[in-house]
Parts: C-alpha cells; sequence; structure tokens
C-alpha cells in the first residue's frame, strides 16, 4: 500500500509541476510536422504558386502586346484613307497609345523564367 500511496504521490507531483498536457501535444506536433516536412512542402508550394502567377501574368502581357500591335496595324490601315481629318485623328491616336506603350516598356519589370 504504500508503494501505491508513493506512486500516486509522484504522479500528482508530476501533474502539478512536470509539463502541461498542452506543452506535450505541442511537442507532439512540432515532430511530427519535422518528421512530415511541412515547412518544406509550405515553401516549395508557395514557390511553385508564384512561378506559375508570373508565366501566366507574361502570358497575359504578350496577349495585350500582340492585341496592341494589332490594332496599331489597323489604325495603320485607316490611314491610308484620304480623309485628312480622320488620317490626323488616327495619327494622334497612335502618337498617345506610342506613349503608352514606351510608359509600359519603361516599367521595370522582373523576369520570370
Amino acid at each position: 500500500m504504500g508503494i501505491g500511496l508513493i506512486a500516486a504521490a509522484a504522479m500528482i507531483g508530476w501533474s502539478l509541476f512536470g509539463e502541461s498536457w498542452q506543452r506535450r501535444v505541442a511537442k507532439k506536433m512540432v515532430s511530427h510536422f519535422e518528421e512530415q516536412q511541412v515547412l518544406n512542402k509550405f515553401l516549395q508550394g508557395v514557390d511553385e504558386y508564384w512561378q506559375d502567377t508570373g508565366k501566366a501574368f507574361d502570358k497575359g502581357a504578350d496577349a495585350v502586346e500582340k492585341s496592341f500591335q494589332d490594332y496599331i496595324q489597323h489604325l495603320r490601315e485607316l490611314c491610308l484613307n484620304d480623309d485628312k481629318a480622320s488620317r490626323e485623328y488616327i495619327e494622334y491616336i497612335l502618337s498617345v497609345l506610342r506613349e503608352l506603350a514606351n510608359f509600359f516598356t519603361a516599367i521595370p519589370w522582373k523576369n520570370h523564367t
């Protein structure tokens, strides 16, 4: 009976002065996360996300550039018209579009490969 009392006292002492259950659970979680390499997988997912985002942006920018060049070509074809007022207006639009193109070209885009 004395051994039982000593064991009970030891358990009570350990529960009062030992690690809390929250700390033990947290340690087990950290250990499990390290075994499963959760941080590495998370960081890899973040890297892949931003690489995919960069590729999608580049595709979108290329599509906008192609559309812009097609529009410029269309305006050039319209400039062949003999109507002087429409020609001057179209030349004005072309100059504005060139300024916009120069503005976007001057922006330091990050190269995504």
